[in-house]
């Protein structure tokens, strides 16, 4: 069961590029607001599901194709680990299919709270 409605916003540097990450308890998403080169707003998002007390399942990621291989789905599994390590968090990854770069960064952000 996610939590009440409340926005939490986060801030990550990447590539010297600041992102800030919308942290939506109410729809269990972290979410990144981009704009493509026409100035059109994208977002990028995280989803997970709190499948028991204290642990969360960390189940999709998804970044608009223009942002892809831009550090990006990175930023957002950042806050999520920050936010399970702040909350003292079990975090369950479920990956169907997953780039190799992106899984070995997740996990060594992942490792690097505990």
């Amino acid at each position: 069961m996610c939590e009440k409605a409340e926005f939490i916003l986060l801030t990550f540097n990447v590539f010297n590029l600041r992102f800030e990450v919308l942290h939506r308890p109410d729809i269990c998403e972290f979410s990144i607001t981009l704009k493509n080169a026409s100035g059109n707003e994208q977002r990028a998002f995280l989803r997970y599901l709190e499948i028991s007390d204290g642990k969360l399942n960390l189940y999709t990621t998804v970044v608009p194709s223009e942002f892809e291989g831009q550090g990006i789905a990175k930023v957002l599994a950042n806050a999520a680990f920050e936010y399970c390590h702040q909350n003292n968090l079990e975090v369950i990854l479920f990956i169907v299919e997953i780039n190799e770069s992106i899984l070995l960064s997740a996990l060594y952000s992942f490792y690097r709270w505990f």
